[in-house]
C-alpha cells in the first residue's frame, strides 16, 4: 500500500507523530505532500490541472 496515496498519507503521518511539529507546520507538510502526489497524477491524466499550470508537467509522461 506504500504506493497509493492512503500509504503515502500514513509515511507523513507518522512522520509528523514522530517529529511533533506545531500544527501549522504539521498542515503546511501534508498539504505539500498532497500537492506532490496530485501534480505527479496530472502527468497522467489528460483532463487533469496541475497546481502551476506555466510548468508543463505532462510533457515529461510524454504528452504533448
Amino acid at each position: 500500500m506504500s504506493g497509493t496515496v492512503v500509504g503515502w498519507n500514513q509515511v507523513a503521518l507518522q512522520a509528523i507523530r514522530e517529529a511533533r511539529p506545531s500544527p501549522p507546520m504539521a498542515a503546511r507538510s501534508l498539504a505539500i505532500v498532497h500537492t506532490s502526489m496530485y501534480n505527479a497524477w496530472t502527468a497522467y491524466n489528460q483532463a487533469a490541472q496541475p497546481t502551476l499550470p506555466a510548468a508543463d508537467w505532462g510533457a515529461r509522461a510524454g504528452r504533448t
